[in-house]
């Protein structure tokens, strides 16, 4: 799945925003999400973690006017 979110930030606070969102899953689903890894190179990032034992993952590209978010979700969900 693909989720694209256009902003009108400036490229620091998107960038700031953005390199939050894992961590504001993990506070907001607590004992829920598990196994949370990241990576950045750039303006992409690489995650995977496990949400009530299925497994996510997906990249998160920073464009300037854009946050583009590719999601693999498990069938269940």
């Amino acid at each position: 799945m693909t989720v694209t979110i256009p902003h009108t930030l400036p490229k620091e606070e998107a960038e700031r925003r953005v390199h939050q969102l894992l961590g504001n899953v993990k506070s907001q689903f607590g004992s829920m999400v598990t196994n949370l890894e990241e990576d950045w190179k750039g303006n992409v990032g690489t995650f995977k973690f496990s949400m009530s034992g299925h497994p996510v993952s997906g990249t998160i590209q920073l464009f300037d006017k854009s946050v583009q978010v590719d999601l693999v979700l498990p069938f269940i969900a």
